[in-house]
């Protein structure tokens, strides 16, 4: 989120340049005043016809500078935004590229899970399950379950630990599974 709002903040702080073209449009219009003023000067009889090529290059330069700040504007537009998302990419592609990954091998290791346990019941992934449930649920949480959570896979009861750890991953426990009491007796 932060990477966003960094983004977001890099492509106002570019747009607002966009400002700039504001003053320099004013300058343009300046030089096109200037450039009148001095046509002006062609009524008068001894400078006439020599400020004309002056008066001529002002409002060329002025149209220049139009043009100029037309093109920059456009390209402060295309810049802003595009600024802003690099900035936020920059920030957010190295996290979707070890998060992402991590998040699609678990929910496929998830998804096959699922799919085993519709079938018949393999004893071995029942220990598995029991094994990870004793590894990764908190001493609380397998009291909760059992009172003697590593006994009862020393004994081979592997059933009450296993369908919690479905449950801790989302699985809904298997209806061909023997009924256990949860009551932790």
């Amino acid at each position: 989120m932060l990477f966003i709002a960094l983004g977001g903040f890099a492509a106002f702080q570019l747009w607002t340049l966009s400002q700039l073209t504001a003053g320099l449009t004013q300058a343009t219009a300046a030089l096109d005043q200037a450039g009148d003023g001095v046509s002006l000067l062609q009524r008068i009889p001894v400078v006439g016809p020599q400020v004309e090529h002056l008066a001529s290059s002002i409002h060329g330069t002025a149209a220049s500078m139009r043009a100029d700040v037309a093109r920059a504007e456009r390209a402060i537009q295309i810049i802003a935004p595009v600024g802003g998302a690099a900035v936020a990419l920059i920030g957010i592609a190295p996290l979707g590229m070890t998060y992402l990954p991590g998040r699609i091998r678990r929910f496929r290791t998830l998804h096959r899970v699922g799919k085993l346990m519709r079938q018949e019941e393999d004893p071995v992934l029942v220990q598995q399950l029991a094994w990870a449930a004793l590894l990764g649920l908190g001493l609380q949480d397998l009291k909760g379950i059992t009172r003697t959570p590593w006994h009862d896979v020393a004994e081979g009861r592997y059933h009450r630990l296993a369908a919690a750890q479905l449950r801790r991953l989302g699985i809904d426990v298997p209806p061909c599974w023997p009924k256990v009491d949860q009551s932790g007796e």
